[in-house]
């Protein structure tokens, strides 16, 4: 009886220690069983990292847009990182050789959409096309490839000149100084190569200051001399092609700009000068013309305001063209990168979702400059009007790559030609022929490859 006694008392020891082991057990990863309310307990595994060479005043907006989507999908393990433009490439090429590429890659679309044809971003039309009624044309087109969308729009940044208005009094040009400087000076071309230049050449002479600057030492911001070379109304690139060397125009628009650098309407020194040295004249009021993009002039007037630069009265022109005018547009969005199925199922999901964030974390991350969504953009209408300005402007917008494959490739081509010609080593018809058969040659070895249009 004593046996059995105690035999019971030790099984009844074990049912209660059992019983405290499983309680609270829910919370232990490994444990499979249904919790007493019908949930499934859910555990961060799942990696979402996000990669940007935005400016560094959006890592504000991008973390508070990983926590508000991780607080309703917490499967998800968020990582953010921010990086300069400059180690974009070598960045993703050494994570898709080591297979740790992000689940997203926001970016400017130029710099991206040749990954497409490599693969090694995945189409989103499944996301695009319930909100594509709030895009521009422009801006769907710079996106797709062969019917696809592969970019979700954020932001976007028109291409232009910066003039300083004050030089410009000072010269006697007040007529072409617009009445506000929310609204981008269109210079008739005859008025700007007849006078303007003359004028500000003129008011300069003696002086360390030239009246327009002009650069050619690297490929960076290539834009400026895409959006020159159309001032006659050639083209650059023309269905999938490039054809800068055929093109009389074209031809003629370089031999204007070395024109203008021999009449000294330019910095002498175009062939070798930096464009970044020409921001930075610009900055510093030694010349009365310059380059940039709308973030470069929100960058400036945040210098005047904090103190760190000279105030002074910049506005923005569009670029003046034979009877018309010129704008190039940077487009920034999401590239869905091509990880496993776990990343891209919750890739798709984070772009879905901050679609609907149009009062929120997506407002934040578009207005680092020009909105895409045009609700967005009409939301924000009273405070910032120069971007209603761009807006109506869009029939001036071109898309400066061609949409060509291979567009970043071809870029290092580009500029030994204008420095061919700037420099007198060539004529612009070689110059521009040299590029052109070399470019092609970029061009079909992407168009043999991409698994983009191969479908």
């Amino acid at each position: 009886m004593k046996k059995i006694l105690s035999l019971l008392l030790v099984l009844s020891l074990v049912a209660a220690f059992a019983a405290c082991g499983s309680k609270g057990s829910t919370n232990n990863p490994s444990d499979t069983s249904e919790p007493q309310n019908g949930s499934q307990p859910q555990t961060a595994s799942i990696p979402l990292t996000i990669w940007t060479d935005f400016t560094p005043r959006s890592e504000e907006a991008f973390r508070a847009s990983l926590d508000s989507f991780v607080a309703e999908n917490p499967q998800y393990i968020p990582e953010f990182e921010v990086f300069p433009g400059a180690d974009r490439a070598q960045k993703l090429a050494l994570a898709k050789q080591s297979n740790s590429l992000p689940t997203l890659m926001f970016a400017a679309s130029f710099t991206m959409m040749d990954y497409a044809h490599q693969g090694t971003i995945l189409p989103i039309t499944e996301i695009i096309e319930p909100i594509l009624s709030d895009y521009p044309q422009h801006i769907m087109d710079a996106s797709s490839i062969n019917g696809e969308y592969y970019m979700f729009p954020v932001y976007q940044s028109p291409f232009l000149l910066f003039y300083n208005a004050d030089i410009f009094r000072e010269a006697g040009l007040e007529e072409y100084i617009t009445e506000s400087p929310d609204i981008p000076a269109q210079w008739v071309f005859d008025d700007f190569v007849n006078v303007i230049l003359p004028t500000l050449k003129e008011k300069m002479a003696g002086t360390e200051k030239y009246p327009m600057a002009l650069f050619a030492g690297n490929d960076q911001a290539d834009t400026n001399s895409h959006s020159w070379l159309r001032m006659y109304g050639g083209t650059v690139f023309k269905d999938g092609r490039v054809v800068a060397g055929e093109d009389e125009n074209t031809i003629k628009a370089l031999d204007t700009l070395s024109e203008w650098v021999q009449k000294g309407y330019t910095n002498s020194d175009a062939a070798t000068k930096l464009g970044t040295e020409c921001l930075v004249d610009f900055q510093n009021q030694l010349v009365a013309i310059s380059w940039g993009n709308q973030i470069n002039f929100e960058n400036l007037q945040s210098s005047v305001k904090n103190g760190t630069m000279a105030d002074f009265d910049f506005r923005v022109a569009l670029v003046p063209k034979k009877d018309s005018q010129t704008m190039a547009m940077y487009y920034y969005g999401g590239f869905l990168m091509k990880t496993d199925d776990n990343q891209i199922e919750g890739g798709l999901k984070y772009l879905s979702w901050l679609a609907q964030q149009k009062d929120g974390v997506y407002k934040d991350l578009s207005l680092m400059c020009m909105p895409c969504s045009i609700s967005i953009l009409e939301s924000v209408a009273d405070e910032r009007p120069i971007y209603q300005e761009y807006l109506n402007l869009s029939e001036y917008v071109y898309d400066f790559t061609g949409g060509v494959p291979g567009y970043v490739e071809t870029r290092s081509l580009f500029f030994p030609a204008l420095q061919s010609k700037l420099s007198g080593a060539q004529s612009s018809a070689e110059a521009l022929k040299d590029y052109t058969e070399k470019a092609n040659e970029i061009i079909d070895t992407y168009v043999k490859n991409s698994v983009v249009l191969s479908k």
